[in-house]
């Protein structure tokens, strides 16, 4: 992050008015129902009946360039426009500071609310796994990983023991169930397709949005 509104972390959070023809004036947010957050998206927010659940993980997935990181960004910015922080860990750089200035006005405000982390290999996305509970005690409305499956797969390609790596994968994945059921705080992540041989179902504590 290169830009001086990705680099500040506390200031006075504010709201300014939606202009007209911007990209949220067909998304708007709906009041949410009861265990739900509003997507960010009026027809997603229809789609879903009110929005993500709070006690479950959400799947966005779809083919590259298909929106999945949009469809975050405009969740994160409704929960931290309700006053709650987002903590966002993005494995593959796909957050843009412009795109999120192109959406919300008060972007620096809403960058004030998001907590980001950076891992740039499997290691360090394990350590911030392991930073979760700490972060989470910290007002935390909503957590986004996108995308989890990205330093898996450059993991998986240059390692032997790949039984060690999908068991890590499934404690990183088993923690943010825990997370979403225990504190009640909603979850989405977006992996490739090529993960989804897991079949996630929300009997299961999973529900699935696609792109």
């Amino acid at each position: 992050m290169s830009t001086d509104g990705q680099t500040r972390i506390r200031t006075v959070f504010r709201t300014n008015p939606i202009p007209p023809g911007s990209f949220l004036n067909w998304a708007c947010f709906m009041p949410p129902m009861s265990g739900k957050i509003p997507s960010g998206n009026a027809v997603f927010d229809q789609l879903l009946q009110g929005g993500f659940e709070t006690d479950i993980i959400t799947t966005i997935y779809g083919p590259a360039g298909s929106g999945k990181t949009n469809v975050c960004m405009l969740c994160a910015i409704g929960v931290a426009r309700s006053g709650r922080k987002v903590l966002y860990i993005d494995t593959d750089n796909s957050f843009s500071v412009l795109r999120l200035q192109q959406i919300a006005p008060e972007y620096l405000g809403i960058l004030d609310k998001m907590v980001f982390l950076q891992p740039l290999t499997f290691d360090e996305q394990k350590e911030s796994f392991q930073k979760l509970r700490e972060l989470t005690a910290e007002n935390i409305g909503l957590i986004i990983v996108d995308s989890i499956s990205m330093l898996y797969r450059l993991e998986i390609g240059k390692t032997d023991d790949i039984y060690e790596v999908n068991k890590e994968l499934g404690l990183q994945l088993g923690y943010l169930t825990e997370l979403a059921r225990k504190l009640h705080i909603p979850v989405c992540w977006s992996p490739t397709r090529s993960m989804l041989t897991l079949r996630t179902r929300k009997t299961s504590g999973w529900s699935a949005a696609t792109c």
